[in-house]
């Protein structure tokens, strides 16, 4: 079926961006050399009077002519074959070989047939040829296990060397969403059942980062950690056992005072290390705990001494400032063990 100048026409101004403006003026300089024909003849394929783009003594040329001898002297005076691996060039390849690229790349059977003026998606299957590389590809990617994690990207902070990157963990009782702060977030063996460690997110902290319109949401496909893979099996005894495995492997720490998002889940394990660290971030870290602890007494200020909670609360809160000192006392010598305003003080 011959070509019209103007589905030609149409073709070019489609993949203008690919193409490039260079070729467009070619097919302009190519049409001003030939010249408009007396009257218009009527194209089958857009169901038009058009000016068809190969003709000859007033008749558009038939397809076995344009296939057998006209495409074979084109590709001979261009230099390149005339045949590839799908076989001899045609006038309907590069209409095929069009949409099977696009198709690879991930364009919907339905937005191909608009795309190609098909009334359905059944006649562009014909057309859509799937390219065994890519079929290949696709099926080892549907075969590994892995899962898409998501979250928010803080780019201002990312700027300023600060932590930007928050892991969405999912949406607690109340129906508040969490977040992790840890940036190799798909390393935690917690990350099916967080521990709610220093770089747990949630409550109003939370609320603030989820509803940040300056933030970024962002995917990453990561590998299944082994709960979740044994779950996929359908291994419940031993998704159950890996889960309460992975519960005595101690929590992720934050790298630095900035990460430290949640001061109540480090441990006093960890609070010990702060200590025997004897910098100025781990310093930092133990006041911020410490900090922590004095406002959380302050919301239970109604409940007496004798409250179970209270009571853990400020045992806490002495065994941290006993660390602050001790730090202090290395450091600095004993006249810095007393501490001052803002180093975590609190009438015990």
């Amino acid at each position: 079926m011959a070509m019209s100048a103007r589905s030609c026409e149409r073709i070019i101004t489609r993949d203008l961006d690919q193409a490039g403006e260079e070729r467009v003026g070619r097919f302009a300089r190519w049409q001003a050399d030939r010249g408009q024909m007396r009257s218009a003849l009527y194209d089958q394929k857009d169901r038009e009077f058009a000016q068809l783009l190969f003709v000859h003594r007033g008749k558009g040329m038939g397809v076995t002519f344009l296939n057998r001898r006209l495409i074979p002297l084109l590709c001979q005076k261009a230099g390149v074959d005339a045949r590839d691996a799908e076989g001899a060039y045609t006038a309907h390849r590069g209409r095929s070989a069009r949409i099977s690229m696009l198709h690879a790349c991930g364009l919907e059977l339905e937005d191909l047939a608009a795309y190609a003026i098909h009334k359905n998606t059944q006649t562009i299957k014909k057309y859509a040829r799937r390219n065994p590389i890519h079929l290949h590809r696709r099926v080892a990617r549907a075969d590994t296990l892995s899962t898409v994690i998501e979250g928010l990207y803080d780019p201002s902070a990312a700027a300023q060397s600060k932590p930007s990157v928050r892991w969405f963990l999912g949406y607690d009782a109340d129906g508040a969403p969490q977040f992790c702060g840890l940036p190799a977030h798909h390393t935690c063996p917690h990350r099916m059942d967080c521990s709610r460690c220093g770089l747990f997110i949630g409550g109003e902290q939370a609320r603030l980062v989820h509803d940040d319109p300056t933030l970024l949401r962002v995917t990453a496909e990561v590998a299944m950690a082994d709960v979740q893979r044994l779950l996929n099996d359908g291994q419940r005894e031993a998704a159950a056992r890996a889960l309460a495995a992975a519960k005595e492997v101690p929590a992720p720490v934050p790298p630095s005072v900035a990460f430290l998002t949640n001061p109540a889940g480090l441990s006093d394990a960890r609070l010990k290390e702060l200590a025997d660290l004897a910098t100025e971030d781990a310093l930092a870290q133990l006041r911020l705990v410490a900090d922590d602890l004095i406002a959380t007494l302050a919301e239970h200020r109604s409940k007496d001494g004798r409250n179970v909670a209270v009571t853990a609360l400020r045992k806490r809160l002495a065994f941290v400032q006993g660390l602050i000192q001790r730090r202090n006392v290395q450091l600095d010598g004993p006249d810095a063990a007393t501490l001052g305003p803002g180093s975590g003080t609190h009438p015990i």
